[in-house]
This record gives structure tokens, sequence and C-alpha cells, in this order.
């Protein structure tokens, strides 16, 4: 029996992996011929972090709007990063409808304890806000999109924006304040002591979750809860449960198939179609 558990173990690891490869090489066919400007620093002191930044094919020298994505990964595996094939999938079909897209890294809870991991995605949305006009990006049109640990990162940067809570060292000539925000599936503690749940208040932006009906990793649940002290606050917001789906839109096998494609497809189009209604007209301040 044990020897069959050991195959059965082994058997996902490699599937799970075949899978991971398929979806890469569908995403990068997606991205192809897509400009890239990769691995820029967007912190000054400690461990560098880095950034990229995709522009729509037909860029212009207008500013243009931008969506910050963080990707996920419970905010400790070291094999998610930037260029994470969810990521770039989501990039690859919101730059074409003329946004400008930035994937960052951030620390890992091994690295330094939270809440480096949030005070690293607030910098990064400083530095971009700091070099717009090298970027060509509209301050005052910035949306932060995460998946997971990475939507649980994006609640911060939507609730907690352009506050005093986190005490920012870099790029302080702006805020870390954006227009709107956009969880996938999202995690609401990581630790005891920063809950996203506690930092919603009167105020806060609009925000959006994405969640899949039967997701085994992250509950639906945690979404319902962001709605419920969203509603008592009186804060925007709105739930989408994608029926069918589980974490990360694989199946319970972790098979990358059609099943896929589609709930992965339906989050990207909810997504952009928030964007069009949040960022289409230019308001508030940098």
């Amino acid at each position: 029996m044990k020897k069959k558990l050991i195959l059965l173990f082994i058997s996902s690891i490699v599937l799970s992996a075949y899978s991971q490869d398929q979806r890469k090489a569908f995403v990068d066919s997606l991205l192809n011929g897509v400009e890239i400007k990769k691995d820029i620093q967007y912190n000054i002191s400690g461990k560098p972090l880095h950034l990229d930044i995709y522009y729509p094919q037909k860029t212009t020298e207008k500013q243009l709007p931008c969506v910050v994505w963080i990707h996920g990964g419970g905010l400790t595996d070291t094999t998610i990063k930037k260029d994470y094939d969810l990521i770039r999938w989501g990039i690859a079909r919101t730059t074409p409808k003329g946004y400008i897209c930035v994937s960052i890294d951030y620390s890992l809870i091994q690295e330094s304890p939270l809440p480096k991991a949030i005070i690293d995605c607030e910098t990064a949305i400083r530095f971009i806000k700091s070099h717009a006009i090298e970027y060509k990006i509209d301050t005052t049109r910035i949306a932060v999109v995460g998946e997971s640990s990475g939507g649980y990162l994006a609640g911060f940067c939507s609730f907690a924006c352009d506050s005093a809570i986190f005490t920012i060292k870099e790029w302080n000539q702006v805020t870390n304040k954006v227009t709107c925000g956009v969880l996938w599936y999202p995690t609401i503690h990581q630790s005891p002591n920063y809950n996203m749940i506690d930092f919603i208040s009167a105020g806060d932006i609009p925000v959006t979750s994405i969640h899949g009906e039967v997701d085994h990793i992250v509950p639906l649940n945690q979404s319902y809860q962001i709605q419920k002290k969203c509603k008592e606050k009186g804060v925007s917001f709105k739930l989408n449960i994608i029926k069918g789906a589980d974490h990360g839109f694989y199946d319970k096998e972790w098979k990358f198939n059609e099943a896929n494609k589609r709930y992965m497809e339906q989050a990207i189009n909810i997504t952009i179609d928030y964007l069009n209604d949040h960022l289409k007209i230019v308001s508030g301040s940098n």
C-alpha cells in the first residue's frame, strides 16, 4: 500500500509538471510579439526586487492606464514569480485592450515576515508612478490584480492604499493609491496580525473578487467574508463565482485542459470588463 501511495504521489507531481509545461507553452504563444521591459528594479535598499512591463503592440506617445499584476504562491513558493503563466495569460489578454501591464516580485515570508510583502507591492506602485512619464503610465488610472496570495496582497493594496498604516520608505513624492482592485480567489489571512478583513474601511476604492465555486485550497467563503465586511463599511464590492472552477482554474487532477482554458478566459473577461468600467475615465490625483 505504501509503495502504491508513493507511486501515486510521484505520478501526480509528473502530471502537474507536464500540465504546467503545456500551459506555459500556450501562454508563450499568446505573448508572441508583445513588447516587454524585463527585470526593472523598483526598490532602492535591501534585496533587489524587480518588475516587468508589458506594452500594447501599437503603443502611442500618450500615457495609458496601468494594471499591476501580483502572483500567488502562498507567499512561500520560490518557483512562482512575476513571469508565472497565470499572470502572463491575464496580461496577454489585457494589453491588447489598451492597458500597460506590470507584473511584480516581492519578498517571501521566509525572507522577511509580513508586512514586508505588502510594503513591497505598495513600493512598486509608487515606483511606477514616480517613473510614469518614462513608462507612459497614466497615474490616475492604475488597477491592481492578484491571484491567491497575490489576491491577498492586492487586497491590501486596495483596502490600505493611500494610508499611513504601512511605512513606505521609498518614492515618497507620490502615494500608493490605486483606482480599483481585482482579487482572484484571494486568501484573507497569511498571518494572525494581517487579516485583510481588518483593513477594510469606509471610503475604500471599489473591488471585485473572482472565485471558483469548488476551490479546495482557498474556500469560496473567504470571498464571502470580504463581501460581508465591504457591505458593512459601504465599500463597493462585487463577487463573481465561476461555477465548477477550482483553485488556479485547474481541475482536481491538476490537468491543463479545455475546462481550464474556459475558466481562465472567463476570469480574464470579468477582469477586463471591470477594468474598462473603472479606468475609462480619468479621475483622482497621483
